[in-house]
């Protein structure tokens, strides 16, 4: 993929140097819509913070936060719709830009380990993080030149975070188990930089990689053990989600003269 985004975005430089001395002015004011697909890359730090008596030993207050977090990642395929407006001040365009993303993220890891405080016993703790969707509100700063214009771009992004804990061991046969899910909405911030190539004085490529920070959503999740019922321990956890997108698209200007 990246020898193809390289390709295209070396050809469209050899278009634009070609046509520079002969090509009019271009600009970039007006409003503008848009769409894009493209990769994105969610991450995801997973800490098991504490576990609470009874069902845990007292041996698993240390081990469960060490052996039972991870870091997960997973790649996944983005949609953009988007729209906005820019102001050309001569090279300068300044604009505020909005979008909607579809994500198809659902970063997951298992973590497996003997319990120290029985070696005959497997704990296992499943995190998975999922995010649907993404909108965020960006202004940008731009430099245009010729049929070109790269910017800088940052400002308020949110999503809804959906974190599930899974445990299971095979204590006794049935084994002690555990589920939970927290979902919340988080504000967070995106940040990237682009460039955009005109077409004509309407239609632009666009080429966007964006950063984003959601922070964290911690979840709690009850073990216990079927032939204990009344054995009851507490798993705090929490995952957080970062995202980094690479976005293709075109974009119509209505008012390119």
């Amino acid at each position: 993929m990246w020898r193809c985004i390289l390709g295209l975005t070396a050809c469209l430089a050899s278009i634009g140097t070609a046509q520079a001395q002969s090509a009019p002015a271009i600009d970039w004011s007006g409003f503008h819509i848009g769409g894009s697909i493209g990769a994105a890359l969610g991450t995801s730090n997973a800490p098991v913070s504490s576990v609470t008596p009874n069902y845990f030993g007292s041996t698993d207050f240390a081990q469960f936060p060490r052996d039972g977090s991870v870091d997960i990642s997973d790649w996944g395929s983005a949609i953009r719709l988007q729209g906005g407006f820019s102001q050309q001040f001569g090279n300068i365009v300044l604009g505020l830009d909005a979008n909607a993303d579809a994500l198809f993220l659902n970063p997951d890891k298992t973590a497996s380990f003997a319990v120290q405080s029985n070696a005959a016993v497997t704990s296992s703790i499943r995190h998975e993080v999922d995010a649907d969707w993404m909108a965020s509100l960006r202004p940008r700063l731009g430099w245009a030149q010729d049929r070109w214009q790269v910017y800088a771009t940052i400002g308020p992004a949110l999503t809804e975070m959906n974190v599930t804990t899974t445990y299971d061991d095979d204590y006794d046969t049935l084994g002690g188990h555990g589920r939970s899910t927290t979902s919340k909405t988080k504000l967070g911030i995106a940040a990237g930089v682009g460039v955009e190539y005109a077409l004509d004085q309407n239609w632009s490529f666009d080429m966007q990689f964006l950063y984003s920070d959601f922070g964290s959503v911690g979840t709690k999740t009850h073990v216990t053990h079927a032939s204990h019922p009344t054995t009851v321990s507490d798993m705090y956890s929490k995952a957080d989600l970062s995202t980094f997108s690479l976005m293709l698209g075109l974009t119509y200007r209505f008012n390119g003269n």
